[in-house]
């Protein structure tokens, strides 16, 4: 069900980076999404848009978004190890010494135990409690240093006491299961004990949308050079920008009103009530700069006096969900 998304972020010991700059690789963000559509999945009205909100029946996939100094880092080359858990055990059951067993073909929500998804995708079954959340839990190599088996051999203390997780990727991504209200319907058909009443669902409720991931915002970039010469462009993810030592940029996030959707919640009461989504950004950097935040979808910042790439990550969220995006900025010598 539709909570609020936690992002924590590392405290600093003194003289280290400061936690929006990516000196090393990290999951910057850990997506859930449908692989194909079960018989209770809501049909979204907007089309190109992925449900962010699974149920049971459908197949998932988890998508990882992995960022470092040097730019994006390709996935599939770090090989990560997927498992499907419930989210206070994700981590003592995977690094038990035994192991964990395989997925089956499909997997009770949540699951009866902790498994390692295989294939890339996992077949969820029956609801078997509704007031209990399911994760994903990834463990991946950073590419830097032992690969993701040895990752998990650490994990499970199977590489001898010294050997660390510093160099290894570690992500708990509760899955967003929903909308709250066709949860309730299956929990009513399934017979289960901790069910609530249907009283509450209304016309309205059922004719909100399920929770979409934002769409993949376009960049706008201004950039203020040295000479005092301005231009401004709108770009894609992944796009290239030459800027001049020094220059003056800001960068805004062009994203479509109705992704912040209403959505309903239950309260303290066990009542629905209604919601909104509020869109916002998560900046990070690969280099040290100065910046500030003129307002939530845009960044301000001075590029750095080194000729060299500045990788600027741009993760917009709904409360819930990520949408990432990216730009690389090329500081030009003069």
């Amino acid at each position: 069900m539709r909570g609020t998304a936690l992002l924590a972020l590392a405290s600093c010991l003194p003289e280290s980076p400061p936690p929006w700059q990516v000196d090393h690789t990290i999951v910057a963000a850990l997506r859930v999404e449908v692989a194909e559509r079960g018989p209770w999945a809501a049909e979204p009205e907007r089309e190109g848009l992925g449900l962010a909100e699974v149920m049971p029946g459908d197949e998932i996939r988890p998508v990882p978004f992995v960022i470092g100094p040097d730019g994006p880092v390709d996935v599939a080359e770090l090989q990560p190890r997927f498992f499907y858990c419930v989210p206070q055990r994700c981590v003592s059951d995977t690094d038990n010494p035994g192991g964990v067993r395989d997925c089956g073909e499909e997997e009770a929500v949540p699951p009866v135990s902790t498994c390692e998804i295989l294939g890339g995708t996992l077949r969820l079954g029956a609801l078997r409690v509704l007031q209990q959340n399911a994760a994903i839990f990834m463990v991946a190599s950073t590419g830097e240093g032992p690969s993701t088996d040895e990752c998990v051999r650490r994990l499970r203390g199977e590489a001898g006491a010294l050997e660390s997780l510093r160099e290894c990727m570690l992500r708990v991504e509760f899955i967003q299961l929903g909308p709250t209200w066709r949860l309730l319907v299956v929990a009513a058909l399934s017979g289960l004990v901790d069910s609530l009443s249907l009283s509450g669902i209304t016309p309205a409720v059922t004719a909100t949308e399920p929770n979409l991931f934002p769409r993949e915002p376009q960049l706008t970039v201004r950039v203020m050079q040295a000479d005092g010469s301005a231009r401004t462009e709108t770009l894609a993810s992944g796009a290239t920008v030459a800027v001049d030592r020094g220059a003056q940029v800001v960068v805004t996030a062009e994203v479509d009103p109705e992704d912040a959707q209403p959505y309903w919640f239950l309260d303290s009461s066990g009542a629905f009530s209604p919601g909104n989504e509020t869109l916002s950004i998560g900046w990070l950097f690969s280099r040290y700069v100065d910046w500030t935040a003129p307002d939530v979808l845009s960044i301000a910042w001075e590029a750095p006096a080194e000729p060299g790439p500045t990788y600027l990550y741009a993760l917009l969220g709904d409360g819930d969900v990520i949408t990432p995006a990216w730009l690389r900025f090329e500081v030009e010598p003069q």
